[in-house]
């Protein structure tokens, strides 16, 4: 037979959770020590590296400094500055252009390219969903007062297949040539 023991519990002995908790913190602690002190290696040796780069580009500076440089070098460099400067002023702001010719485009149109063929003229391929819309469009371009000539290269009816649709579908597509207006945004 098994003996039942009546008698109260012993009590147990409790462990102390601060020692627990204190363990925990110093392990914690210890691992951000070499995480950090680890680190600080790296950035140390980064550091000295850079230190060597600056010195030695200190050192390549003193160098040019102590020969000098030739006058020949110093005149290329402010005439082809020059020149840049002189070939910014001769272009064309195309900016005002552009937005005479795409803000006149209906919603439903595609403009397939646009490509500057002289100073002041644009070559322009343009699809259109509807003959009305691509007539319409040519009118405003004839009219605008941004445009000067307006030259009609060709018009195609032709089938697309890969639409977002998934069908096919007609496009009218137009190959323009635009001349600017001669008194706004090009300088001779």
């Amino acid at each position: 037979m098994k003996s039942i023991n009546l008698l109260p519990g012993k009590p147990k002995k409790e462990r102390s959770v601060s020692y627990i908790t204190i363990l925990v913190v110093i392990a914690v602690a210890f691992v951000a020590l070499i995480l950090q002190s680890s680190l600080y290696l790296v950035w140390s040796k980064n550091q000295d590296e850079i230190e060597q780069q600056i010195s030695s580009y200190d050192a390549q500076i003193i160098k040019l400094k102590e020969e000098g440089q030739s006058r020949d070098l110093i005149d290329k460099f402010h005439l082809a500055s020059s020149t840049l400067s002189q070939l910014k002023e001769q272009r064309p702001e195309y900016i005002s252009y552009l937005a005479a010719i795409i803000g006149y485009l209906p919603s439903s149109a595609k403009v397939v390219f646009i490509e500057a063929l002289e100073k002041d003229k644009l070559a322009m391929q343009i699809n259109f969903k509807a003959y009305a819309e691509s007539v319409t469009y040519l009118e405003k371009l004839e009219a605008s007062p941004q445009l000067g000539n307006v030259q009609f290269g060709s018009y195609t009816n032709k089938v697309e297949e890969n639409n977002a649709a998934g069908g096919k579908m007609t496009v009218f597509e137009m190959l323009l040539q635009v001349s600017f207006a001669e008194s706004k945004g090009v300088s001779e």
